[in-house]
């Protein structure tokens, strides 16, 4: 009896409307590259370095990119003493924030 009720008010409706509004909002969030700013680093140590490898490898895990834009020079040194390019790639100088979203394609979800 309640749900012949329950399907003819305008109850119904707003849950629905309210389910497609965060279906649409969950995939709008999905097709955009996130952006983390961790702060400017100016000297990097190994275990630092390390560090950011193993977080790297997490994220790879996980489906995620990682990318790093304006590395400075002693930081872009320690990440290639450390080995960080041969899974990651070159680290080039020079690379700001929005040069690297432009170089790196969204994942289409």
């Amino acid at each position: 009896m309640a749900l012949p009720g329950l399907l003819g008010s305008r109850l119904l409706m707003g849950v629905l409307i309210g389910a497609v509004l965060s279906i649409v909002l969950l995939l709008r969030r999905g097709m955009r590259p996130h952006c983390t700013i961790l702060g400017r680093v100016p000297t990097l140590d190994l275990a630092g370095a390390e560090m950011l490898a193993e977080i790297h490898e997490s994220l790879v895990e996980r489906g995620i990119d990682l990318r790093l834009a304006e590395a400075h020079s002693g930081v872009r040194e320690t990440l290639r003493r450390a080995g960080f390019e041969k899974f990651y790639g070159p680290i080039e100088p020079d690379q700001t924030v929005d040069s690297v979203l432009k170089q790196h394609p969204a994942k289409q979800s």
